[in-house]
């Protein structure tokens, strides 16, 4: 998965207002030593009262018990909630796997058992699948198959797109969700396909043993869910309504979707507000989306 520090906006503690971010650092040429070094104190006192402010351990504690369960979901059983019926419409003995092609979700990938392999290190590979994705209004979407062809090589994953080909080519594709297509660039993209990581399967019957679960699965898949009590949101505002001290929020953009993305973090650094994983939502006429979760 995607590894990425996104910097956050810490919600208000006890109803404040949001925090402000550290002072203007342009200073002018002008400025005395003398107006320098009480400028430097006046920042130092907000930062002392918003350390003596920051949550205790124990105030996270009990979000947690409220919550109810603390095991945040990993990405594929996200996955596996999203297409379990899928993958249990084909035969026992079919492939699948999920691929990060698509900046907001993972796609899922189906093959006969005549196009896997055993590739080493445990992985079970693919050279060709059946593509399935989400659409631009959050719909599931059979994007058609890909085939490495030839001397056919394993489909593999680098920057949110998916590596196929042979010797003699190496072709790349993503899905763009705001125009529901499968946009495809071919090449001789040899050097990214090195660098890339092979898509590992498992078989139709080995999902169905493992996430059973999942069947007509409608409980809490993040944080916000658990602390909420449920699983859908009308919009933006009602999900910040449920963030509690210590967690926080920020509107980011994604590459080839309009609108922003509602990025959320359990737990921020107070120091520079940032975090380590966030839960992504997107507004749609049917309410506010969970997109997934980084890293």
């Amino acid at each position: 998965m995607r590894k990425k520090i996104i910097a956050m906006l810490m919600a208000g503690v006890l109803g404040a207002s949001m925090l402000s971010g550290c002072g203007n650092e342009d200073k002018s040429a002008e400025k005395t030593k003398t107006e320098e070094k009480e400028d430097k104190e006046e920042k130092e006192e907000p930062e002392e009262k918003e350390a003596q402010e920051e949550p205790a351990e124990e105030e996270f504690d009990v979000v947690e018990t409220i919550a109810g369960n603390t095991d945040i979901p990993a990405p594929v059983e996200i996955d596996m909630n999203d297409y379990y019926s899928i993958v249990t419409s084909y035969p026992d003995d079919y492939y699948f796997g999920f691929a990060d092609i698509d900046p907001l979700a993972d796609a899922l990938l189906i093959t006969s058992p005549d196009f896997v392999f055993d590739a080493g290190d445990g992985v079970t590979a693919a050279t060709q699948a059946q593509i399935y994705g989400f659409d631009e209004i959050g719909n599931i979407k059979d994007y058609g198959c890909v085939v490495a062809g030839g001397t056919a090589t394993p489909l593999a994953t680098k920057d949110s797109q998916l590596y196929y080909g042979g010797h003699n080519d190496m072709n790349r594709l993503y899905i763009d969700e705001p125009t529901s297509s499968l946009v495809e660039d071919k090449g001789a993209y040899f050097d990214e396909y090195e660098e890339a990581t092979v898509v590992g399967f498992m078989t139709v019957a080995e999902g169905k043993d493992m996430f059973q679960e999942y069947d007509d699965f409608d409980g809490p898949s993040d944080f916000i869910q658990y602390q909420a009590g449920q699983n859908s949101f009308k919009d933006f505002k009602e999900i910040l309504s449920f963030l509690t001290p210590g967690q926080g929020y920020a509107y980011v953009k994604v590459k080839g979707v309009d609108g922003d993305i509602l990025a959320l973090a359990e737990t921020v650094d107070p120091k520079d507000k940032s975090s380590m994983s966030v839960t992504l939502y997107r507004e749609s006429d049917n309410g506010a989306i969970q997109l997934g979760i980084l890293p």
